[in-house]
């Protein structure tokens, strides 16, 4: 071999012998990092098109809620949402009324990983045969399992029975009786 190619060889050679052997290649697939996060300007705000009417919009809940009032029910949809946005099915199923079965409640709401809601001023409390009802406005929205974003304007109804002889505790608490999409967001 000729002395220049050589002189190129040799520090290859010695940097090859000095450098610490390569780590082995991970062949473990990495565990998915979840649900994408929502984009900072979704849902849309109060006021624009797809977000809460400006005058459903509700300031904070008083430090003390009357759980009989309408502020009450409307107390109840945030705890509703906040169990679901936490995973605690269970604690979510409690606030409906008509009892639904805690594992298709839960295979309905697991194709959203993402799961929230913005909830609106109550409206006035409506009353009829011992009952007191009222519907609470809220807007939906967060991500399918597909990775597609979704926002809904619903609203919500809730029942509880008044103060009568004979009701249960459990009938004297808010129970969401329904929710009604009331426009798809755009």
């Amino acid at each position: 071999m000729k002395p220049a190619v050589l002189a190129l060889i040799a520090p290859l050679a010695l940097l090859a012998a000095c450098s610490p052997p390569a780590e082995p290649q991970n062949t473990v697939a990495a565990a998915p990092a979840g649900p994408a996060p929502l984009p900072a300007d979704f849902p849309a705000k109060p006021g624009q098109p797809g977000g809460l009417a400006l005058d459903q919009v509700a300031g904070p809940p008083p430090a003390v809620i009357d759980p009989k009032s309408a502020q009450g029910a409307a107390d109840a949809v945030r705890r509703y949402f906040a169990a679901i946005e936490a995973k605690d099915y269970a604690g979510a199923q409690v606030l409906v009324g008509p009892k639904v079965d805690l594992k298709v409640f839960e295979r309905r709401l697991s194709s959203y990983p993402i799961y929230r809601a913005n909830v609106g001023k109550p409206g006035q409390m409506q009353g009829a045969a011992g009952s007191s009802y009222v519907e609470v406005p809220i807007q939906t929205y967060g991500r399918m399992q597909s990775g597609e974003l979704f926002s809904r304007l619903e609203t919500v109804q809730l029942k509880r029975v008044n103060d009568v002889p004979g009701a249960a505790p459990e009938q004297l608490i808010w129970r969401i009786q329904q929710i009604v999409v009331a426009q798809p967001a755009p």
